[in-house]
């Protein structure tokens, strides 16, 4: 489940560049890093404060 929701939000990113054309400014290896441990880290709080 952790890892399907890091990745909805990327798809939801890419799905939304594809379907307007707008090509998000962050799109480098180093921002999709970033990016991934900012998601990983606010699932991981998600799922602290849940139990």
């Amino acid at each position: 489940m952790l890892i399907a929701a890091l990745f909805s939000g990327l798809f939801a990113e890419r799905l939304e560049s594809h379907t307007t054309g707008h090509v998000a400014q962050d799109s480098g290896l180093v921002d999709l890093m970033r990016d991934t441990l900012r998601m990983l880290h606010r699932e991981l709080m998600n799922i602290t404060l849940s139990h």
